[in-house]
């Protein structure tokens, strides 16, 4: 039988052993979150600029092409409500 002062070490060291492994586990996940925000951030980018050239594509030219569509069809329904 265990005596009550090496419960008490045993359940001392075993607290101690899992709080090491919740700051390991939290100091983990923050890198993890920090890696997946900067792979998020990157792969945006892939999506819009040519890699080689680091240009726009055609989907950031279709993006902003449609955005000022919108604009003018925006403008001109402004004109002719209001002239």
């Amino acid at each position: 039988m265990l005596s009550v002062k090496v419960f008490g070490i045993l359940i001392s060291s075993l607290l101690t052993f899992l709080a090491y492994l919740l700051v390991k586990l939290k100091s983990e996940r923050e890198e993890l979150e920090h890696t997946v925000k900067n792979r998020t951030t990157e792969l945006a980018s892939l999506a819009i600029y040519n890699v080689l050239t680091e240009l726009p594509n055609r989907a950031l030219f279709a993006d902003r092409f449609n955005q000022a569509h919108d604009a003018l069809i925006e403008y001109a329904e402004f004109l002719y409500f209001t002239g």
